[in-house]
């Protein structure tokens, strides 16, 4: 959500975009991309079994 509300404001209200919009939306989206790509719980050795 924090990025689409940084791009709204950068094209409807003419924000400048500043780096630290840039590495902000990078770490959002990353956050994201982990959470589908390593499910909670994390199986452990334990689990094997």
């Amino acid at each position: 959500m924090p990025v689409l509300t940084a791009a709204v404001a950068i094209v409807m209200l003419g924000e400048p975009v500043r780096p630290f919009d840039v590495i902000g939306g990078g770490l959002a989206l990353l956050g994201v991309a982990c959470a589908q790509a390593f499910p909670w719980p994390l199986k452990t050795a334990h689990d094997a079994r």
